[in-house]
């Protein structure tokens, strides 16, 4: 919150870079949070529509938000400015219900707690839990959570009309939320015999679906094409990629049990290191190369991808199998 106000009153590009700096490492925090304690709360048969739910915000929200901000930014009388202090206000909101709401689910922590209550009352110091008598070092800790406007150019949409198109983020969000409940059934009758690969079919048919709508968005990257097609390209990538990004999620949930938010926390950090450096060089690139090859770049290397959920689905239980930490960490679900 206070790193959006910073940037609302910055007063140079300094200090908004400073600020959205930080503010990425405090954000962080939430994204990486929610899969773990997802997976405190709920079952493995059962937190696929808690994951979803999560998935569906977090998704769709990125793309409700430059919806909103393209037309602050085209209202004179409102401009950059009030993008930052919707944040302020939506996040002083956040941090109220978190203050207010929020509990602690993980269950070392819990257990810890219990056992210092039970050492006060008794006077006994052999009431301890587990995480304290196993208690890693900050090192230890660190390194188990690291490592465990084609629109605007083409088709000369104005900047609220350009905010607008991501409301194909939206879209596909809500296509990949509705396909998480036949994913569902999908996982309840495959788990007895698949175990946690059974949270992949729909990731696998997700692996073809997400270089096809990359493709169709570089293809149709014309302004002798419809803008139509372009937004299509985009809901088909989106549905594949929150579908991907559900799958992941639910799926490291049931391989790593209570260590999930450590898992999920490395995979976040590889996602963020790569969506940060991404913008760097990309208007160079498609300067260089076009859209329409810039982005069939990106489609020839989401085609190399392709088998990973494949892979996972048919080999997952073997590599798991080479894990001694994937087999104590889900020894007891």
């Amino acid at each position: 919150m206070l790193m959006h106000l910073m940037v609302a009153e910055a007063k140079n590009i300094q200090t908004v870079i400073l600020a959205r700096l930080l503010g990425g490492g405090f954000g962080s925090t939430g994204a990486t949070m929610v899969g773990g304690s997802i997976a405190d709360i709920w079952r493995p048969s059962e937190r696929g529509l808690p994951m979803s739910i999560f998935a569906v915000a977090a998704v769709g929200s990125t793309g409700l938000g430059p919806v909103a901000a393209g037309w602050i930014e085209a209202n004179p009388h409102l401009q950059w400015r009030w993008i930052q202090w919707l944040h302020v206000i939506v996040t002083a909101l956040c941090l109220v219900l978190l203050v207010l709401f929020m509990r602690e689910t993980r269950t070392s922590v819990i257990l810890s707690r219990r056992a210092k209550k039970l050492r006060a009352e008794t006077g006994d110091d052999r009431y301890r839990s587990v995480a304290e008598i196993e208690l890693p070092s900050l090192k230890t800790l660190l390194i188990i959570s690291s490592m465990g406007p084609t629109f605007r150019d083409v088709h000369h949409f104005g900047v609220g009309e350009t905010g607008t198109v991501f409301i194909t983020l939206v879209i596909g969000s809500l296509l990949g939320f509705a396909t998480n409940f036949h994913q569902e059934r999908l996982y309840q009758r495959g788990f007895p015999t698949r175990g946690p690969e059974a949270r992949l079919y729909w990731a696998c048919a997700a692996g073809i679906l997400f270089p096809v709508g990359m493709f169709i968005y570089a293809w149709t990257t014309f302004a002798s094409v419809p803008w139509i097609a372009m937004a299509i390209g985009i809901v088909i990538f989106i549905w594949a990629a929150f579908t991907i990004y559900l799958a992941a999620f639910t799926y490291m949930a049931d391989c790593y049990g209570a260590y999930a938010s450590s898992a999920i926390a490395g995979q976040s950090l590889c996602r963020n290191l790569i969506g940060m450096a991404f913008p760097l060089f990309t208007r160079q690139m498609f300067a260089a190369l076009t859209y329409k090859w810039g982005n069939t770049l990106f489609g020839c290397v989401a085609v190399l991808m392709m088998p990973l959920p494949w892979i996972l689905f048919w080999y997952g239980p073997a590599i798991r199998a080479r894990s001694t930490f994937s087999r104590r960490a889900t020894a007891g679900q």
